[in-house]
């Protein structure tokens, strides 16, 4: 495996094409230019992620990210058909240029913390959408993937304006595991906008 601390200027490698050695990146990951491209292996970012120029291309396996995502400026974020986790014990902020796509889509962000989706801004979960714990506080996230699974841990803040958005193509199943706190409410802004 290998461990790089704060990274602020991918672009100096120009292509960072990973193998199956895990990747951890303890401190800020800006990329500035050129292109990181992971490979079939864990990636996981516990400080910020900042994409302003570039292409950033996530593994095909895992990422975790566990700090603040910001691509609003110009650069390409590609999924890659993987899976991405939000995880951590803070607040998380996600700031797109109006959408982003994503692949499979966890958030198991702990102790109820908060996921805060820039306002106005919509992540687009093309895979399975799992939330198993945290709240989301402003913005909307997208499921159009088949699955969306929905844990005892995860909810919408008290007087919160997220929006979870059910609206894939086709067949959805949607499973809600009852709520364990009084703190949050799953179904405040919940929208089901599907015709099969």
């Amino acid at each position: 495996s290998m461990t790089f601390n704060a990274v602020s200027a991918i672009g100096d490698f120009r292509a960072f094409n990973g193998n199956t050695d895990a990747l951890t990146f303890t401190g800020t990951f800006a990329l500035s230019g050129g292109t990181f491209t992971a490979g079939n292996q864990t990636v996981t970012h516990t400080g910020a992620i900042t994409i302003s120029s570039g292409a950033y291309t996530a593994s095909p396996g895992s990422t975790a990210m566990n700090g603040n995502f910001t691509h609003t400026a110009g650069g390409t974020f590609g999924h890659n058909n993987g899976s991405i986790t939000l995880g951590g014990t803070g607040g998380i902020t996600w700031d797109v240029a109006t959408t982003e796509e994503l692949n499979n889509f966890t958030i198991n962000n702990t102790s109820n913390s908060t996921i805060t989706v820039a306002t106005g801004d919509t992540l687009n979960v093309n895979g399975t959408l799992t939330l198993t714990d945290g709240e989301i506080v402003t913005g909307t996230i997208a499921a159009k993937g088949a699955v969306v699974s929905i844990g005892a841990g995860f909810g919408l803040a008290n007087n919160a304006s997220g929006t979870l958005l059910v609206n894939g193509a086709g067949v959805q199943t949607v499973s809600i595991t009852p709520q364990t706190t009084a703190t949050f409410e799953v179904v405040d802004q919940l929208t089901i906008n599907n015709t099969d």
